[in-house]
């Protein structure tokens, strides 16, 4: 090895490192840069998995019967939410159920209609968000201008 030529006695060129100083503090700081972008990705990327638990919508299910407790599929089922006027509508299935997912928090007003049928309304429905509010409609045989209104709230459930 040959004796360094510098005043300081051991130059990183001299004792054959092909990189001068600068070059050498360079390419550190680039990795230490690196590897903090690398473990921010990390952090970020492992949070992500939390924030998929939280749910900001509610959902809105129950059953069409008739007064004597048969199943009524094909009945129109409105759900408007009283704050905003937005609308959401469904069609209850063939065993009377339906469902309306993805419902902003708040207060609505559903509204079922049928064939032969008097229309009936809920008011005062709280949609908590991560939670499901069932309504049972029994919907009254007779004209569908005749309405049935009913103004108490249901107990929310969580399921």
């Amino acid at each position: 090895m040959t004796q360094c030529r510098h005043k300081k006695g051991n130059h990183p060129v001299c004792s054959g490192n092909p990189f001068p100083t600068f070059q050498l503090e360079i390419l550190r700081r680039g990795l230490t840069s690196l590897r903090s972008v690398l473990m921010l990705a990390l952090l970020v990327l492992a949070g992500a998995g939390f924030t998929q638990a939280q749910v900001l919508y509610g959902t809105l299910t129950g059953n069409v019967t008739d007064s004597s407790g048969a199943v009524i599929p094909g009945a129109s089922v409105t759900a408007t939410n009283v704050a905003t006027s937005v609308v959401r509508s469904t069609t209850s299935t063939e065993d009377g159920s339906y469902l309306l997912n993805d419902l902003l928090p708040g207060t609505y007003r559903v509204t079922v209609k049928a064939n032969g049928f008097t229309t009936f309304h809920q008011e005062n429905v709280a949609v908590l968000p991560n939670t499901t509010q069932r309504v049972g409609v029994q919907l009254q045989v007779g004209s569908s201008t005749e309405e049935v209104t009913v103004s108490s709230a249901p107990p929310a459930m969580q399921t």
